[in-house]
């Protein structure tokens, strides 16, 4: 059986193309996650996420790294970032989602910016309770995102 899993990422800012793409999956009923950025997330998007999901339990949140910051070009949780700064990083967007969404209002499924994770990635994630990685694989250009399809 096949399944097909949308993800919207980079959320953080009320805007009216994040407000145009949740409608669109809440109207028709259509499961989405959205890849919050919580070291930016906007106390506005945060209350129109949980109006959206009173509306439809299909719209999830899951952790889009802390800042989304490039460090030299290895993302926050690439490259040669240490196991210990991603630890940091990936608690400081736990606990702002906690506040956010409270401990059960959002999904531990970590999408990594930029697509980039490391070793300590996977160890950090797994220390944190961490239970999905969503991103494709380091180096392999089957990952990256072609465009649309139509």
């Amino acid at each position: 059986m096949s399944r097909v899993f949308f993800r919207l990422d980079d959320v953080f800012d009320d805007s009216p193309a994040l407000r145009a793409v949740v409608e669109a999956f809440v109207r028709r009923r259509i499961p989405l996650h959205c890849a919050a950025v919580p070291g930016k997330l906007e106390p506005r998007t945060v209350r129109y996420l949980n109006e959206a999901r009173s509306r439809f339990d299909g719209i999830e949140v899951g952790q889009h790294g802390w800042m989304h910051a490039d460090h030299r070009g290895g993302g926050e949780f690439g490259g040669r970032r240490s196991l210990v700064h991603q630890v940091a990083d990936l608690r400081s967007g736990i606990q702002s989602l906690d506040a956010a969404f409270g401990s059960a209002g959002w999904v531990r499924v970590f999408t990594p910016p930029w697509g980039k994770w490391n070793r300590w990635t996977l160890m950090a994630l797994s220390e944190n309770r961490f239970r999905i990685l969503s991103g494709g694989i380091p180096g392999s250009r089957s990952h990256r995102w072609l465009g649309p399809a139509a």
